[in-house]
């Protein structure tokens, strides 16, 4: 059984209809990201699991029971969930050993077990040292923590995380996706975590589900989300990619033959997609700039599409060269190791194996 199931979920603000049918489950222990851009309705699902909102449609369980369903819902309190929000929410008037410890005393927790529950979770966030600060006393990533620890100090069975590092620098938001996720991994809370951040996604979720207008566009392991995506929403969303328009030819196995302007190109089909791809129906191949190779004599090994062309551009990014390489109308993405020498103007061929490449059917543009 699930920890978490969502079932149909739907949630209106008058006129409006924010959530169309979400349906998604999470498993004991996982770390399940809702990506998508502004809008999408990942914020307001957050909201509905945590009680803070009532769903218009749908249901929501937990361990089989259910919390929530059209016009209802278990009081947030009374549902065992954490919560995380993106401005952290601590008190500035508390220390940080008073902000942790305002959870457990709501739950009538006092003496020394809520002293070392208070010091074994500020352990955990490496703030041990700093319990009789103040917020103000704290940096962005110190206050962060101190949100983290005062929602897993009470022992949640399901931790809510709303953004809650978009309002740190760069580098800092980076190194701490590493910690949230070590962390998470350490605990065992089954989590539920909001972004529109691709890059961070891709580093926290065990289970990745992207979102467009109140509906979930695709989910699943990132990996497989990534490279191969369902529609051309997500193919775009997750990162760079090169995607060329054509008609299917004909279909063979796992693979679909495209006739494009840059001639018979061959990718894989997923088989979620099968249904909307028979031989004539418009369609699109995406393959990532990683997957693409660029080179002074054609590719020679099988099952490997070919293409001449001249690079237009060199971009150097530091661990990886960007190529831009035009092919008849269309324009590639390459993304090599530096020590590929090509420079503008120079004539090349680009090469990506059939499996590189995805086709994405027409209809699912949305």
């Amino acid at each position: 059984m699930a920890k978490l199931e969502v079932e149909k979920l739907v949630k209106r603000f008058g006129a409006h209809t924010v959530l169309r049918g979400v349906s998604f489950r999470v498993q004991e222990g996982d770390f399940v990201v809702l990506l998508g851009p502004s809008g999408c309705g990942k914020t307001t699902t957050l909201r509905l699991l945590a009680g803070l909102l009532e769903p218009d449609g749908g249901v929501i369980r937990v361990d089989g029971r259910e919390l929530a369903g059209p016009g209802w819902g278990v009081p947030p309190e009374r549902r065992n969930m954490a919560m995380v929000f993106q401005s952290y929410a601590i008190w500035p008037h508390k220390t940080v050993f008073e902000n942790v410890a305002y959870g457990l005393r709501l739950r009538g927790i006092k003496g020394q077990d809520l002293h070392r529950r208070v010091y074994n979770a500020l352990e955990l966030v490496q703030l041990q040292d700093y319990a009789s600060r103040y917020p103000s006393e704290l940096s962005g990533g110190q206050q962060q923590r101190v949100a983290l620890a005062r929602a897993i100090v009470v022992e949640p069975a399901i931790l809510l995380l709303d953004e809650p590092l978009s309002n740190l620098d760069a580098i800092l938001r980076e190194e701490m996706r590493f910690e949230l996720k070590e962390l998470q991994r350490q605990l065992g809370i089954t989590s539920v975590y909001v972004t529109h951040d691709q890059a961070e996604a891709m580093v926290l979720a065990d289970h990745l589900i992207v979102m467009r207008d109140g509906a979930i566009e695709q989910q699943g392991r990132p990996e497989s989300v990534y490279l191969r995506p369902a529609t051309r929403f997500v193919a775009g969303f997750l990162g760079a990619t090169n995607l060329v328009e054509g008609r299917v030819a004909h279909l063979s196995g796992d693979l679909a033959c495209l006739e494009s302007e840059v001639g018979s190109i061959w990718a894989h089909l997923p088989p979620n997609n099968r249904g909307a791809l028979a031989p004539g129906a418009r369609a699109w191949v995406s393959v990532r700039p990683i997957e693409v190779t660029v080179s002074s004599s054609p590719p020679q090994e099988e099952n490997v599409n070919c293409l001449p062309g001249h690079v237009v551009t060199r971009s150097f990014l530091g661990e990886l060269v960007e190529y831009q390489v035009q092919t008849n109308e269309v324009r590639w993405k390459v993304r090599t190791h530096p020590s590929e020498q090509f420079q503008p103007g120079e004539q090349v061929w680009i090469g990506f194996s059939y499996d590189a490449g995805t086709v994405v059917p027409d209809t699912s543009q949305g």
